[in-house]
């Protein structure tokens, strides 16, 4: 036991950790195989459903990939998520991940991860990569669930075919989480250029199926919200990372036809200040 969780730290060291997961490539190729590693205990354990997968894990019962991202097999199929009637009762044994003790637990998507998915490259950059992690019977049909929350995590293509600057899920949904990535060390533009802590702001509007527009912060007071400053990860990085239903404050049957995210410096507003990488996502035209 000592030895598996000296391993598991010496991965997380080495290839870098996003709380509960771990890649291995961290950066990851999908024409190369992928080593996937999850960690429980970084789950949030007050949450009911995530709780009853510790409860079973920490009992000895397997733990399963449930992926639907960036290909979700159909019923009947060799890598399909479950078998039987009732598929989330009955992962399937292909699916089940390999027990490193302590509640750490990995899968290997090989020979590559694009082969494993029956897709290409091009897919698994624009989709990712969407998964969660549930014991063999996880709940529902009226029992309580027992499972993490929904992962998503972004593939990202070569720098030379993506703008400084990028939405992913590149048409998210209300309960998506969103990241929102500035590569401001690969910046053009001369007066957008080093930017650092405290100069890089998002705006953030969406419109509603009944014509309503939302904002979080008028456009020119943006800089004045310090929850709309994009955190600097460091190296001319750029990352912020949230709910939309939550930061808008969208009710439960809220549907969103439009997303309209700028990014901004805090200078002043004549047209200098915009970072015009993203634009607005028609969710009709999907």
């Amino acid at each position: 036991m000592k030895r598996i969780l000296t391993i598991c730290a010496v991965i997380a060291m080495t290839f870098g950790v996003n709380a509960q997961v771990t890649t291995i490539p961290e950066k990851i190729d999908p024409n190369d195989s992928l080593v996937l590693i999850v960690d429980l205990n970084q789950l949030d354990a007050s949450v009911e459903h995530i709780q009853n997968l510790v409860d079973d894990a920490t009992a000895g019962m397997g733990v399963y990939i449930w992926t639907w991202n960036p290909f979700n097999f159909p019923s009947g199929h060799p890598k399909a998520n479950g078998t039987g009637s009732q598929e989330w009762k009955s992962s399937n044994d292909t699916m089940q991940m390999t027990d490193m003790g302590n509640l750490v637990y990995k899968f290997v998507f090989k020979p590559t991860l694009a082969e494993w998915y029956e897709t290409d490259a091009a897919t698994c950059y624009s989709r990712g990569f969407s998964f969660l992690v549930k014991p063999k019977d996880g709940g529902g049909y009226g029992d309580p669930d027992r499972k993490s929350d929904d992962i998503n995590i972004a593939i990202d293509p070569p720098a030379t075919e993506r703008d400084p600057a990028w939405m992913f899920p590149a048409r998210p949904e209300l309960d998506d989480v969103i990241t929102i990535t500035y590569e401001n060390f690969r910046e053009d533009t001369t007066y957008l250029q080093d930017l650092t802590a405290g100069e890089v702001y998002l705006y953030m509007e969406c419109t509603t199926t009944d014509g309503i527009k939302h904002k979080v912060t008028n456009y020119f007071q943006t800089p004045s919200n310090p929850e709309l400053q994009v955190p600097y990860v460091g190296e001319g990085l750029f990352r912020m990372r949230f709910n939309p239903r939550k930061r808008f404050g969208l009710p439960a049957d809220a549907q969103v036809e439009q997303w309209n995210f700028r990014l901004r410096t805090d200078g002043v507003v004549d047209g200098t200040e915009q970072i015009p990488y993203l634009q607005p996502v028609d969710m009709q035209c999907q």
